[in-house]
């Protein structure tokens, strides 16, 4: 049985199981979203764990979420401790976005109109 940490998947076997381009999951990686394991002559290799994380990158992709959304999510957890299927309507602001320094938004995702976004933030911040 294969640990769902370990790094055995290629590029290729990727894309098929999660319908994504090698360019796609190329960019997610330059954007900090995933990170797979290298092999000696430097290949992308993936684990299950990246793999599952894809699909959720990719199903918030097409729910209309911005990569900076995403990103944030993953930081604070969300995406990685959410129980699978748990409704996106009834979503809270995890505990984490109010520490202080850190400004408290109901909702970002998706977020459709940055500028206005980044306006609400700094207006907070005077």
């Amino acid at each position: 049985m294969i640990a769902l940490s370990e790094a055995v998947y290629p590029i290729g076997v990727v894309q098929k199981l999660t319908a994504l381009s090698a360019r796609q999951i190329r960019y997610y990686e330059s954007c900090g979203l995933i990170s797979p394991a290298r092999s000696r002559g430097n290949h992308r290799m993936f684990s299950q764990r990246d793999i599952e994380l894809l699909l959720k990158i990719r199903e918030k992709i097409n729910q209309g979420w911005a990569l900076e959304g995403i990103r944030l999510a993953l930081l604070t957890g969300e995406l990685t401790s959410r129980a699978p299927g748990a409704d996106d309507a009834q979503h809270t602001t995890p505990a984490s976005m109010d520490a202080p320094g850190i400004p408290r938004v109901s909702s970002i995702f998706p977020v459709k109109n940055h500028a206005s976004l980044n306006m609400r933030l700094d207006s907070g911040r005077r």
